[in-house]
């Protein structure tokens, strides 16, 4: 059985990543490797060296989604806690990417619009 290798290939480093979303490369390192409140939010390699590519396609759609619920207004406090619950209720890692991902309000602890019921 092969492995995905949009999952394990890494593409750039974490700075040319955060360049090329438009992300500051702190914002970016922080998500990547985690601070002292908590963990990575991002699927990176492990890499000895910070110009060494680290940063698979996952983890740039990962970036990407982060991002916008950035610049969406939802705070960096309530993105972790979302989460972690989301992990534990889809049952895997890589909630952000999806298909059945949430929307920003899932993040922001607002309530979303009612969807229309299918015809």
């Amino acid at each position: 059985m092969s492995t995905d290798v949009r999952f394990v290939r890494p593409l750039m480093t974490m700075s040319d990543a955060g360049r090329h979303l438009g992300i500051p490369r702190q914002t970016f390192h922080r998500w990547a490797r985690g601070y002292k409140h908590g963990g990575p939010l991002l699927h990176v390699s492990e890499g000895e060296s910070l110009r060494r590519a680290t940063v698979p396609f996952i983890a740039l759609a990962e970036a990407w989604v982060l991002e916008g619920l950035r610049q969406a207004g939802v705070r960096p406090t309530r993105i972790r806690p979302a989460l972690e619950q989301l992990q534990k209720e889809f049952g895997h890692e890589y909630v952000l990417v999806s298909r059945s991902a949430p929307t920003a309000s899932r993040f922001s602890g607002t309530s979303p619009a009612p969807r229309p019921e299918p015809a």
